[in-house]
């Protein structure tokens, strides 16, 4: 892109990339416009047409949340804001960063930190972040109280609880006490409004907006602030899940003060989910979210090549073809367009002077990637081996810890190991019910055949996307119903453009006619769901490959590469 690029479409984009796929693309759209780049565009004419918007823009996906015993699925309603919305949320969400002191978390709080202003890579901090500062927080609490207890305990459909009214209440109130502007305190209300003309029969907090995880902090804030005071450096919170480390007695004091906080709110516990552990048992866990520090890691593994499709764009189709022959299910991300650019050749040129850069330039070859490809392979495969014997003699405790790095390596293992592992990998989990997307899954990379992963709905399908499409030769698709979680998944494999074998095709609706693509969307402009009708005006006729492009180029020279299997399988727990 010729033009300079700015904080906040950056922040939309990288955010909303893990979590929605259509979410991207609209971005992507929108951004077409290059004065929709800057963030004056995004903090006032963003900002105006979100708040002067006549009806909610929000398209209703279903996420898979679990499968049940009888074999019934379970899905979360997740409502997905139009690309405009987004920018005008971001625009938002930056002005209250900018307001520290309101806006902070209090002590023990880790989920869902506003970025700071020179931070260009989300929204918020990555979730990770938290999570594994929550994890060390909790294990120094274990070894400062010695003989104490970790309870664990989380409330019960959270999000869905809270009222538009309580939501509107706390906004209000932390306002007032703030130095944000008339303008965004409207804009915070407008969107609260959307919601709950969305959510018009049970109006309550949305799951999927951003500014819906702000809205859930200030609602739990006044709670926080009193546990931070009563248990100070024993009260830890991540999202709607609580940990309290003290003696067996406090312990379940502070729990029953919190039931009480949480209850007079509104809010109630879910006791089936409650746990209590010995501290010391615990701490046989307490390295279990920490960073991989060998030589050799995902985060090298993917950097290299990133950095390889850099300095090396036209390498992108060898790179292909080499990770095709070693068994490796990875498209690398096209950044060819982005070194182009003026401004990334002058860096560049720059940074050649440093004696380091060249030799890594010299280092970097598609045989280095493979190479740290296969010693990732080869080492969480046997790893994996290692964690199900550990799982099969797990108490309650033991399978809670070890369930996180299962997933971990169940979902790089999708990208990594050969048809035969996946397939064995499989069989060998198929009686962890925690984990059984990674069931589907590999069995669709399988067999080629997506006809069972459909019915877990538009995510699901979406993180075996990627893999799929490594090979050319069609996939299977037998449509089992014309149920909305499978007309959704239908929709994200003609997003993608995922050649296929379809046996019964499914009735066209608005999400499907979109992601097909071509001439067809232009039957959207008058469309009554103004979503579609949004997206489909911004696609407009004049392109067809316009949808391939939006996914398979890279945004700017920072997007990182998007590993569907790991963003989708984690935001369905």
């Amino acid at each position: 892109m010729s033009m300079k690029q700015e904080v906040l479409a950056k922040r939309a984009v990288y955010e909303y990339r893990p979590r929605d796929i259509l979410a991207y693309v609209s971005l992507r759209l929108y951004l077409r416009n290059q004065c929709a780049m800057r963030d004056r565009w995004n903090r006032g004419i963003a900002t105006e047409l979100a708040v002067n918007q006549s009806q909610p823009r929000y398209n209703h996906i279903l996420q898979f949340k679990e499968i049940h015993q009888n074999g019934c699925v379970e899905f979360r309603d997740l409502y997905i804001p139009g690309p405009n919305e987004i920018l005008a949320e971001v625009a938002l969400l930056a002005e209250c960063s900018n307001n520290a002191g309101a806006f902070e978390l209090p002590r023990g709080v880790y989920s869902y930190k506003l970025a700071s202003r020179a931070e260009t890579q989300g929204i918020f901090q990555y979730y990770f972040h938290g999570f594994r500062n929550r994890h060390r927080a909790i294990a120094q609490a274990c070894r400062d109280q010695g003989d104490a207890v970790v309870l664990y305990t989380d409330i019960r459909k959270f999000y869905p609880s809270v009222t538009i009214d309580q939501a509107k209440n706390v906004w209000n109130a932390i306002c007032k006490g703030s130095r944000l502007s008339d303008r965004f305190s409207l804009l915070g209300l407008k969107l609260l409004e959307s919601y709950e003309q969305t959510t018009s029969s049970n109006p309550a907090l949305l799951i999927g907006p951003m500014f819906s995880h702000l809205i859930g902090n200030l609602v739990l804030r006044e709670i926080d602030l009193t546990m931070a005071q009563d248990a100070p450096g024993q009260y830890f919170r991540y999202v709607d899940d609580f940990v309290i480390v003290a003696s067996k007695q406090k312990a379940i004091e502070l729990e029953k003060s919190l039931g009480g906080m949480l209850n007079r709110i509104g809010l109630d516990l879910h006791r089936d989910k409650r746990m209590s552990v010995p501290s010391a048992r615990w701490l046989e866990f307490q390295s279990v979210f920490e960073d991989d520090q060998s030589r050799v890691s995902w985060k090298t593994f993917i950097g290299g090549l990133k950095q390889l499709m850099l300095f090396r764009p036209d390498s992108r189709h060898e790179m292909e073809d080499r990770f095709r022959e070693a068994g490796i299910r990875i498209r690398p991300l096209d950044y060819s367009e982005v070194v182009q650019n003026r401004d990334y050749t002058n860096k560049i040129s720059s940074l050649l002077k440093s004696p380091w850069l060249r030799f890594r330039m010299q280092s970097l070859s598609p045989e280095q990637i493979i190479s740290e490809g296969l010693q990732l392979r080869k080492r969480y495969e046997i790893q994996l081996g290692e964690l199900l014997v550990q799982l099969q003699n797990s108490d309650q405790v033991g399978k809670k810890m070890r369930v996180p790095r299962l997933r971990f390596l169940l979902s790089r293992l999708g990208y990594l190991a050969t048809t035969e592992q996946l397939k064995i990998i499989a069989d060998a989990i198929g009686g962890v019910n925690e984990v059984a997307i990674f069931v589907s899954i590999y069995n669709a990379l399988v067999e080629r055949d997506v006809s069972e992963l459909l019915k877990l709905g538009p995510k699901a399908v979406q993180s075996a996307v990627q893999p799929l499409k490594v090979a050319s030769e069609p996939v299977r698709c037998s449509i089992p119903n014309s149920r909305k979680e499978v007309s959704q998944a239908y929709a994200v494999l003609q997003l993608n453009g995922v050649p296929l074998e379809v046996s019964n095709e499914i009735p066209d609706d608005t999400m499907t006619t979109f992601c097909r693509g071509g001439n067809e969307v232009g039957n959207l402009f008058e469309s009554s769901n103004m979503y579609f009708r949004e997206l489909a005006c911004l696609y407009g006729t004049d392109n067809p490959e316009l949808l391939s492009w939006c996914l398979d180029t890279a945004f700017d020279r920072d997007e990182d590469m998007a590993f569907d299997m790991l963003d989708y399988t984690y935001w369905a727990y």
